[in-house]
């Protein structure tokens, strides 16, 4: 089945009022960003109604930073807020001390409670116990009152089993839209990883609607030569949106680096109060793909002579080009 759409109809169909969604990826890898960039873009174009969102993705990295001094998230899940080697998420700092745009409310987890939240939901399983959230200064068990959504913290409980230890019942991540950026996928959403994968394997199982934003579109010969280099398989698929350098500024490995420039620039808009005019210039300008590429410019190139390059190598010969995609309408 042929799921490729193109980024504003998926954007239009999969995203809502008060979701929860999560973005995937490592705070300076694989985020899909354009995906976010997208959602701003249709907001102002009047088409797409959406406010008070709960981002529940591990890294609250450069997407989640958009909706964000946007003004329209209201809550998240994180294990990390920043952008590691280029420094920290201005727009969200500003947006937790300050109440600017408005005050976004934010539940720190650990890595393992994180990742055991996205297992849970991966399985269907309502909660899953773990020996994680019963120390340290995360554990606070009991409701929190998240503004438009409620937050169910840890619940400690004994060993049923008679071994007197104490456990936490750590509440399932189920987002209501999971959107991966990914190097490659089949037209029927069959996806492909190239370095780390992270926990995206399992938010995407755990999503109740789940986007992939491609950089690269391939032959359905790979995962038939190669079924178990599939990371996230068809079947958990909705749809699949074709986009080159759809992460940037962050990077894909195999693909391109990081714009490690780009993201200091966004900081430097944050720290002046210059978040609408980088919104004009790096969110509204384009007018499609081939424009967006160039609005990132001759460092584009720069940025594809990655060292992670030869990932991709045996893969080449798969990669189709753009006259051969069939896109829905």
């Amino acid at each position: 089945m042929n799921k490729i759409v193109p980024i504003d109809q998926a954007v239009l169909k999969f995203v809502h009022d008060r979701q929860s969604i999560a973005f995937a990826g490592m705070p300076l890898m694989r985020k899909p960003v354009v995906f976010a960039r997208e959602i701003l873009r249709q907001r102002k174009a009047g088409r797409l109604k959406v406010n008070d969102l709960f981002m529940t993705g591990g890294t609250c990295s450069f997407g989640t930073a958009l909706l964000v001094g946007a003004g329209v998230v209201d809550s998240m899940i994180s294990q990390f807020v920043g952008f590691e080697r280029a420094g920290l998420n201005y727009i969200v700092k500003k947006s937790i001390e300050e109440g600017i745009p408005r005050r976004v409310l934010v539940e720190d987890e650990s890595n393992l409670t994180f990742n055991l939240r996205c297992l849970a939901g991966s399985l269907n399983l309502p909660f899953i116990p773990s020996i994680s959230g019963v120390w340290g200064d995360l554990n606070t068990p009991g409701l929190s009152t998240h503004g438009a959504h409620e937050y169910r913290k840890y619940i400690h409980v004994k060993d049923p089993f008679g071994t007197g230890r104490r456990v936490a019942l750590i509440q399932a991540v189920k987002p209501d839209l999971t959107v991966i950026e990914a190097p490659m996928a089949d037209e029927n959403g069959n996806t492909f990883f190239l370095g780390a994968v992270g926990h995206d394997d399992l938010l995407s199982r755990a999503g109740r609607k789940v986007v992939i934003v491609a950089d690269h579109i391939v032959s359905g010969d790979l995962c038939r030569r190669f079924p178990n280099l599939v990371a996230v398989p068809s079947i958990g698929v909705d749809a699949v949106v074709p986009w080159r350098r759809a992460a940037w500024p962050t990077g894909c490995p195999g693909l391109y680096d990081p714009d490690i420039t780009h993201i200091k620039l966004f900081n430097d808009a944050a720290r002046k109060d210059e978040f609408e005019d980088y919104l004009d210039w790096y969110v509204y300008s384009y007018k499609d793909e081939d424009d967006y590429v160039h609005m990132i410019g001759p460092d584009a190139e720069k940025l594809s002579k990655t060292t992670s390059a030869s990932l991709l190598e045996p893969f080449r010969k798969y990669l189709l080009k753009e006259e051969q995609l069939e896109v829905r309408a």
